[in-house]
């Protein structure tokens, strides 16, 4: 790989180097088996006025050896010695930039070759636009297209443009459906709502997005210019996994606080209609409103943050008397919500054990209490607490145990991490795995019911078991 340097020609004499127009940002870690590609879809591109700058986060393996192979001028490699997470990789890679555009690319994705080309047409046509997206192809792990109509992810992208107040609303509402790989962003976009943010793991992405919106007008081109991979088994690090689960939620709760910067009640209103529709409401009742909407959600991290808000504002004097006068909500209103809403589960946690305890499998042992009444123990009864108080856990249990939508090795096989924590596969699936989307059997696919039925994924019920016990009756289909 040869450095991007000021060079001679011997037609014109010494040329000094040039600014490209696109920057194409890679932090790469660990992905020897896909860089190559990834770097090979940019330098097929039809555009050729770019620089590839690629910043290695500490790879384990041999990725640095295979990016040196690249012999062109146009791509700059800059090595941390530790990793640092993809945030700080990209960017490094960004403040090492030059050109006038800066196009996102993940070491594990490829472009289609007119992707550049495209998108800065677009962005050069349009100046009121600050980024521009893509529809996507998936991929899988060998770069085959996955076409299966049944495939979960197939159509997490395919959204419609909007103007940049109702995509506010529909991130605040819905969350994120932009694909990072697929944007060719302004330069000065960066300088302006700030860099990634290092302390984010899941949702990078998605806070830059809202950051953006809240100046600047974005579009998704309707064509697929970005290869997209999926790996089979979740291993990709943004995969369906009960950490990154844990983690999204956490995120979500605190990318809230981009709506804060609403310096208007035109701004919110063009966002939220509904949230100035109240006589006498001023710029100062911002952070009140928008947490009166994230209260309404009934999501969990929402209304931890609303109720925050709230609570905020009040302890501004005299602004518990405004909202009692204006908007019928004082001091005992906010109150009786605090206590309403049951953020942490505190009921499932504090409510008595079903008793007694089934015997789950084979390993259960039983002994004789005082009253000469036989006790059965399993592994249930070494779990959390909160685990053993699930009210409905051991109806739920029975009911999966004998269906035929429930296949344990199926769902070992297909979640290896559940296999290597040592619980109990159908539990795990009760109680995390199909919120998760995670499918119990090749029989049922939790992602697409709770896609399908957004009012299951709100409940927080397990989808098989609302299939089974309400949905049938309901008339909800599996197709």
């Amino acid at each position: 790989m040869k450095a991007a340097t000021p060079g001679h020609d011997p037609l014109i004499g010494n040329i000094t180097e040039m600014t490209p127009t696109v920057s194409v940002i890679i932090p790469s870690y660990n992905h020897a088996n896909f860089i190559a590609e990834a770097i090979q879809s940019v330098l097929d591109q039809t555009y050729p006025d770019f620089e590839i700058v690629i910043t290695d986060d500490g790879s384990k393996d041999n990725s640095i050896e295979i990016i040196e192979q690249f012999q062109d001028d146009r791509i700059r490699l800059f090595k941390f010695n530790t990793n640092q997470g993809a945030c700080a990789a990209s960017n490094n890679c960004i403040r090492q930039s030059k050109g006038k555009y800066v196009a996102m690319l993940s070491s594990d994705d490829a472009w289609l070759p007119g992707k550049l080309e495209k998108q800065v047409a677009f962005l050069d046509a349009h100046p009121l636009f600050g980024a521009v997206f893509s529809r996507i192809q998936w991929v899988d792990e060998q770069s085959i297209p996955i076409s299966e109509p049944d495939f979960y992810y197939a159509n997490v992208f395919d959204v419609e443009n909007r103007s940049r107040f109702q995509w506010l609303n529909h991130f605040f509402y819905r969350g994120n459906c932009l694909c990072h790989p697929s944007s060719l962003i302004r330069r000065e976009i960066y300088d302006e709502v700030g860099y990634l943010d290092p302390s984010l793991a899941n949702l990078p992405d998605f806070d830059l997005w809202i950051r953006i919106c809240l100046k600047y007008e974005i579009f998704i081109l309707d064509e697929k210019l970005v290869r997209f991979r999926h790996f089979e088994k979740e291993s990709n690090a943004s995969g369906n996994t009960v950490t990154n689960g844990i983690r999204v939620h956490y995120e979500s709760g605190l990318l809230l606080d981009n709506y804060l910067k609403f310096n208007t009640l035109s701004e919110l209103e063009r966002a939220f209609p509904s949230a100035t529709e109240i006589d006498g409401v001023q710029e100062a009742d911002i952070p009140f409103l928008l947490g009166k909407l994230a209260v309404e959600t009934g999501q969990n991290f929402k209304v931890l943050w609303g109720l925050n808000q709230i609570h905020k504002a009040f302890q501004v004097p005299g602004y518990a008397e405004r909202t009692k006068n204006v908007f019928n909500f004082g001091y005992l209103d906010f109150i009786k919500q605090s206590g309403h809403h049951d953020i942490y589960r505190l009921a499932e946690l504090l409510a008595p054990s079903v008793t007694p305890p089934v015997e789950l499998n084979s390993s259960t042992t039983g002994s004789i209490d005082q009253t000469g009444t036989r006790r059965r123990f399993s592994w249930l009864n070494i779990l959390p607490r909160r685990w053993k108080n699930r009210i409905h856990f051991q109806r739920d249990y029975k009911l999966l145990k004998s269906s035929p939508y429930y296949n344990e090795q199926f769902y070992l096989e297909n979640n290896p991490d559940v296999a290597r924590s040592k619980i109990e596969p159908l539990a795990h699936f009760i109680l995390y795995g199909g919120n998760e989307g995670r499918a119990p059997s090749s029989l049922f696919s939790s992602k697409h019911y709770l896609s399908k039925y957004p009012d299951v994924a709100t409940s927080g019920i397990n989808p098989l078991v609302h299939f089974l016990r309400f949905g049938v009756s309901e008339g909800r289909t599996l197709d």
